[in-house]
């Protein structure tokens, strides 16, 4: 498909979470070790969508010449408005909406926002590959997609990237120095962020039980991977930050791994915000139903917890 011309990849890490439980602490203790994290570029292709090349899609076979044809026009379409867009989005002008709208503040902000217009290009190159859709194309795929960025550094950091498709998710960690990372949250701390974002932009922030019973569906849907064999881990936001015991375990986890060496990032800022919300989240009265649904999501806990505590003793 492709021959490349970029270095070669020296640790590749995929980091996910669970809607605001706080993955873009993990980005940014990364992107401070000197790992490059894309920015503005989604890695859609990994999961299956329609408004994109989907790699879930191409292994189903699902690629007939209509269904090609439809969304290479809808890429075209995406292509054509992003380019206005973007430009905008490059002004002071846009800078200080965000700012108004509450959105200026990029403390541990997800990366994954689709504004690449290279990344579409490579999206319907390959809509019209003509070989087969196996490991070998998708190991070109992904240098292809994130050329520019590895150029820049060799250890890559993809936010929102870990793959849920298990023939996908085993090449992706067949990588050299992949690693998944997943992190979760005390919900209703977790629940205190969304409210003050979504009050910040404007958005209805969902009940407290609707939060519970979509967070216990993603735990559930993430739950193969704990005995799935790849190099993946579930961290806690809240133990990184209050507990150094846990940030000491996860950093000689990291080192025995060769993906970081040491973990120098301030957690300063974090903390205080952390606790803000914390104190929030005291003061919360919650139904029986609530207290049900959490106590199954703390039993969802331990056994992350536990996972973690296998992976230090391998």
């Amino acid at each position: 498909m492709h021959k490349r011309k970029c270095k070669k990849i020296n640790n590749i890490v995929a980091t996910d979470g669970f809607h605001f439980s706080g993955s873009g602490l993990v980005n940014d203790i990364f992107k401070d070790a000197g790992y490059i994290v894309p920015e503005n570029i989604r890695a859609d292709e990994l999961f299956s969508s329609s408004a994109n090349f989907s790699w879930p899609k191409a292994l189903n076979g699902d690629y007939d010449f209509s269904t090609r044809a439809k969304l290479f026009a809808r890429l075209i379409k995406r292509v054509i408005t992003r380019i206005p867009i973007n430009i905008v989005q490059k002004t002071p002008f846009y800078r200080r909406y965000l700012v108004m709208t509450g959105r200026g503040d990029k403390l541990h902000q997800s990366s994954s926002v689709n504004r690449s217009l290279w990344s579409y290009v490579v999206s319907i190159r390959m809509l019209f590959h003509k070989g087969a859709y196996d490991e070998a194309t998708f190991t070109d795929w992904l240098y292809l997609k994130y050329r520019w960025q590895i150029n820049a550094g060799t250890d890559l950091l993809l936010d929102n990237g870990i793959p849920r498709n298990a023939e996908i998710a085993k090449w992706f960690f067949n990588f050299h120095g992949s690693m998944g990372i997943i992190v979760y949250r005390n919900p209703r701390v977790q629940y205190q962020q969304i409210s003050q974002v979504y009050q910040s932009t404007g958005k209805v922030t969902p009940n407290y039980h609707d939060f519970l019973l979509e967070l216990k569906s993603q735990y559930s849907s993430m739950n193969w991977l704990l005995d799935s064999g790849f190099n993946i881990i579930f961290v806690s936001f809240d133990q990184i930050l209050n507990d150094e015991e846990y940030l000491n375990a996860l950093q000689r986890y990291f080192q025995k791994k060769e993906i970081i060496a040491e973990i120098r990032y301030d957690f300063s800022r974090s903390f205080k915000n952390n606790q803000n919300l914390v104190q929030l989240s005291e003061k919360m009265i919650v139904s029986k139903n609530c207290m049900e649904l959490e106590k199954q999501i703390s039993d969802f806990h331990k056994t992350f917890l536990n996972h973690f505590a296998e992976k230090l003793l391998r």
